[in-house]
């Protein structure tokens, strides 16, 4: 699905602590944010346009499918932040989320980092979301800021690269306290900066797939072949001259023959078809 990130709006964020590994390489308890964060409104935009930079259809965000959906998952957990009814609750199921992330990061070497949790609406539908922003500290970062400054200097300015994001969102709205979990009911998607790094490096597995309960199989060779048919079957149908549809389909021949990993299908809709109407409908 395309993930809609419009008027996406902002309810609740906090952020947590995930502590470096023992030499033993035993999982330490995150430092536990201990209130929600009430952020500025240029906070709330730059908080926008960085989500949207990574996860929108035109970035090396990406679909992930979900796999883990039993009671003790991330993803039976983020249902019920997005879902909470009061702050106390929120925080309880969040700092279960730090200790799930904690303790997926099995290798010692990993560094200590900050996990920001966001929850609010998006896109036209109004639909919940949740946000898992693993962030990287930098070279000269300093453990001394607290709150919004964290949020700023870690995930706001352009200047941090390093980070992860698992991005849950609820396409069907239900009563989850009547009806349980539903898997169904949610779409997830990643973002890792390896992926713009090094083209050849797939996102991290500690992170989509123990952590998140996420798998990305769905999102190489059968989405590579979904998109190759559909884009075939789209250009034969086009109102476009046959000379044009050769042309088309050699460029579609020449993407998939590119070096770099990655489709860009919004990428390959604005560098090949010349009339808005047909690319509005390819992205359809």
């Amino acid at each position: 699905m395309n993930l809609d990130l419009s008027a996406i709006s902002i309810d609740k964020v906090v952020i947590h602590t995930i502590k470096k590994r023992t030499e033993e390489k035993k999982w330490q308890h995150p430092g536990y944010g201990s209130k929600i964060l009430t952020l500025p409104a240029t906070a709330v935009t730059a908080f926008e346009i960085r989500l949207t930079e990574a996860l929108s259809n035109n970035s090396h965000g990406t679909e992930v499918s979900i796999i883990k959906d039993h009671s003790d998952s991330l993803l039976a957990v983020s249902a019920k932040m997005m879902h909470a009814k009061t702050d106390e609750a929120f925080l309880e199921e969040s700092k279960l989320a730090s200790e799930k992330l904690a303790q997926a990061q099995e290798k010692k070497d990993l560094a200590a980092s900050k996990l920001l949790i966001v929850t609010g609406k998006t896109g036209k539908s109004r639909n919940r979301y949740l946000a898992l922003i693993k962030a990287e500290y930098q070279d000269g970062f300093t453990e001394t800021k607290q709150g919004i400054e964290h949020l700023t200097e870690l995930f706001l300015t352009q200047a941090q690269k390093l980070y992860k994001i698992g991005f849950f969102v609820e396409t069907v709205s239900y009563n989850i306290e009547k009806e349980g979990l539903k898997k169904d009911n949610y779409n997830a998607f990643i973002f890792d900066h390896q992926m713009n790094e090094t083209q050849d490096k797939s996102p991290a597995h500690y992170f989509y797939n123990i952590f998140l309960g996420t798998d990305t199989i769905t999102s190489d060779k059968s989405l590579t072949k979904k998109f190759y048919e559909e884009t075939v079957t789209y250009i034969n149908s086009a109102p476009i001259e046959q000379n044009v549809k050769v042309e088309l389909l050699e460029a579609l021949r020449v993407e998939l023959r590119n070096k770099n990993g990655t489709i860009l299908i919004q990428g390959f809709a604005e560098n090949n078809f010349e009339d808005q109407e047909i690319i509005d409908g390819y992205l359809d």
